[in-house]
């Protein structure tokens, strides 16, 4: 089966059946119809990133809504933008009011987690929201958001550093954005000021040139 998020549920489509809806009130791991993103787990459950929380399903029909909290603070009716897995399976977790959320399977237990938050609660992270956490071939972890512009997770003291940058010339047009990640030799996804989405290819396009915002 293959499962589509939509503002309406799950789509779930089946080759040679009919297509179904899995929305709130038929299924205990969705509490809000707007589905942002999925997950598949290794053990083939699938986290539902919603509009409020995170519901974990273990079949089509069974499963239940996540628990998430650290040192007191219950942020489990957040409102999920994205979602992505790096190279250790955490789970980070872009939302809108509760910051970044980072998920943790505890050892042995794939459907048990710890999480750690970055908001300004927190002190690790100055913003409320974000849209977005990637990581890049060096294993780096970063996030941009609507009103902050990109960030660089920093391993050592464990926050999330301001990094914007501005593209001023592609083919001699100026262009004010903000790069995602950067990578040699591969590709530049850009988010303008406006919501333009476009990707540079470095290698066909070598002559944009970056700079550091003040």
């Amino acid at each position: 089966a293959i499962w589509m998020a939509s503002s309406s549920g799950i789509l779930e489509w089946k080759e040679g059946e009919p297509s179904r809806l899995l929305g709130r009130g038929t299924v205990p791991f969705i509490r809000n119809c707007e589905v942002r993103a999925l997950i598949t787990l290794t053990d083939g459950a699938v986290l539902v990133g919603q509009g409020s929380g995170i519901g974990i399903a273990t079949t089509a029909s069974t499963g239940y809504m996540l628990k998430l909290s650290e040192a007191g603070r219950d942020f489990s009716n957040c409102h999920v933008i994205s979602m992505y897995e790096d190279h250790l399976q955490r789970i980070w977790i872009a939302t809108e009011g509760q910051g970044i959320i980072c998920m943790t399977a505890k050892a042995g237990k794939h459907r048990a987690f710890t999480c750690h938050q970055y908001a300004p609660v927190a002190g690790n992270y100055p913003l409320e929201e974000a849209t977005a956490v990637y990581e890049d071939v060096n294993h780096q972890l970063w996030a941009i958001s609507n009103s902050g512009g990109l960030f660089l997770l920093d391993g050592e003291t464990d926050k999330f550093i301001p990094v914007n940058y501005r593209i001023i010339s592609v083919w001699g047009a100026s262009i004010p954005s903000r790069v995602i990640v950067v990578e040699k030799y591969g590709f530049l996804p850009i988010r303008g000021w406006c919501g333009w989405h476009r990707q540079v290819n470095l290698v066909l396009q070598p002559l944009i040139i970056i700079w550091r915002m003040a």
